[in-house]
């Protein structure tokens, strides 16, 4: 527990909007709290979401050429400016790496993500 305790209070401290995993969860810190965020896989939609507040965002795929296209994202006025578009693509590219597919971007914010996090440019096809 003294670990996890400690993870929050480091995450507590950190810059406005970062995002962490820890634990199975994406950890949305700013300066003002510290917000875990679970996302789902709707494969029948073909979306990764987050639902916050009684709203839900989206980062849309398909399959296409035995890669994810990572398509747009769409986050609610209620839920924007709190990191969670990050979150979504953060999650998307994780996925990603994790079951061996590359990922086609299309959406031009998980593009703009990219640039800030070149740690997942190994995923990412031209």
């Amino acid at each position: 527990m003294g670990d996890l305790n400690q993870c929050l209070l480091y995450l507590e401290w950190l810059s406005s909007h970062t995002v962490q995993y820890f634990a199975g969860l994406y950890f949305i810190a700013n300066s003002y709290a510290l917000m875990p965020v679970a996302v789902y896989n709707n494969t029948a939609q073909q979306q990764f979401e987050v639902h916050e507040e009684g709203e839900k965002a989206v980062l849309q795929y398909r399959f296409h050429e035995g890669n994810i296209w990572l398509m747009h994202t769409e986050v609610p006025v209620k839920l924007e400016g709190k990191g969670i578009a990050s979150v979504l693509a953060r999650f998307a590219l994780e996925w990603a790496r994790e079951n061996h597919i590359k990922a086609k971007v299309i959406c031009p914010f998980v593009a703009v993500f990219l640039k800030r996090h070149p740690e997942y440019l190994d995923v990412v096809v031209p």
